[in-house]
């Protein structure tokens, strides 16, 4: 896949408000990802990760403020630029799919509607199956799998789409370290490859192994840096008030 040029970031906050109705999920913030970098977004249940990812992943509107990826409003990135794999329990598991029908739908922003996969889209679902070990799984209906399994098959399908941006939303919750360990591989060779990653969790345990930088949130950004340097701080943070920089 040839990757477009950004001499920008690959996600820019300027004064952001996102929120549900009158309820806000993350108040005024300012945040700058620069293209190809591994972010983790950390706090507890409630601090606004899962909202921020969806914003970025152009699902949510900010009430206020400006939010660009590769220096556009998300919607108007081309089709297939930003990949975001949810929260597990947010599927509808009963949907009549198997693993290889939901990796698949990582070509659908390539195919259009009326012509067949070509054999280059094969090869792509195939190669991502391949990655996360899921072969034999390939024609097994979705609500058979296993935890591990599911998030493999997200996973997959989000690497069969070639993002320029991945997206995962708490990737590590309700796996077994052996899991933990193929979906981290998996994120960092991608990454490697110029991909931009963000990720939501809950602690910092292990996290260095995945991204180079977190930001600690908690209905706001508090703090921005290298992993290390987040652990040391234990959580006491005042508010940043200005723009922070990944």
């Amino acid at each position: 896949m040839t990757r477009r040029r950004h001499d920008g970031p690959a996600i820019l906050l300027e004064g952001v408000r996102l929120g549900y109705g009158r309820i806000t999920a993350l108040a005024e913030t300012d945040l700058t990802v620069a293209s190809g970098t591994a972010l983790a977004l950390v706090g507890a249940n409630g601090s606004g990760k899962s909202t921020l990812l969806k914003a970025i992943a152009g699902l949510l509107r900010p009430i206020q403020g400006r939010l660009t990826v590769y220096g556009l409003p998300p919607r108007r990135n081309p089709a297939g630029t930003i990949a975001y794999v949810p929260q597990l329990e947010l599927v509808d598991w009963q949907f009549p799919a198997t693993v290889r029908d939901v990796v698949a739908m990582g070509r659908f922003p390539y195919v259009p509607f009326y012509r067949a996969f070509h054999r280059v889209d094969h090869d792509r679902v195939d190669a991502a199956i391949e990655a996360l070990a899921l072969t034999s799984l390939r024609n097994r209906r979705i609500a058979d799998l296993s935890g591990g399994q599911q998030q493999r098959m997200f996973l997959a399908r989000a690497i069969a789409q070639e993002p320029e941006m991945l997206l995962l939303d708490e990737p590590t919750t309700g796996v077994d370290a052996e899991t933990e360990e193929m979906l981290r591989r998996v994120v960092r060779d991608t990454v490697a490859q110029g991909t931009t990653m963000v990720m939501s969790t809950h602690d910092l345990e292990g996290l260095d192994a995945w991204c180079e930088s977190v930001a600690v949130l908690d209905r706001r950004v508090l703090a921005v840096g290298s992993v290390a340097d987040i652990a040391a701080t234990s959580y006491r943070f005042a508010p940043v008030h200005g723009h922070t920089h990944v």
